[in-house]
């Protein structure tokens, strides 16, 4: 395992600093997903492609930190401690009608100041893709605007 670390760490660690954007972030990351390596190796099959799965769990790992820190900054304290609460609940009202999925997408895009690309990521999806799914979901939205 050792040698795996000594020879990716630094790629793995640019790789993730290129998605969380923060230093300390990206080292706790990179230390954890190496952490995986170690705890999954008898599950490994294929050692040949260990960077590979490196880099896709590195991927993974990201994604989840920052689903997870744009959450926390929206959490129930912080939009309770907000004054505009009303335009919260109108929102969360407004895109009620909508699944999760789109209201997950709505929400990353509108709330979250996601770029079309994170979202692609976050939702392992072509940019292309969401960028319609996006579409649909506002399209929802006014129809149910018209309609009040």
């Amino acid at each position: 395992m050792e040698k795996y670390y000594l020879k990716y760490k630094n790629d793995v660690f640019r790789f993730v600093l290129s998605i969380v954007k923060d230093i300390p972030l990206a080292e706790d990351i990179t230390q954890e997903c190496f952490l995986k390596l170690f705890e999954n190796q008898k599950t490994i099959r294929d050692f040949s492609k260990i960077k590979s799965w490196l880099f896709t769990t590195a991927k993974n790992l990201s994604v989840t930190s920052l689903n997870k820190k744009r959450f926390l900054e929206l959490s129930d304290e912080d939009v309770l401690a907000q004054e505009n609460d009303s335009y919260k609940l109108e929102y969360l009202e407004l895109i009620s009608p909508l699944s999760d999925d789109e209201q997950q997408l709505v929400s990353l895009r509108i709330i979250g100041k996601f770029k079309w690309k994170e979202i692609a990521e976050i939702s392992d999806c072509s940019e292309e893709a969401i960028k319609k799914r996006y579409q649909r979901a506002l399209h929802k939205l006014k129809e149910r605007i018209t309609e009040v």
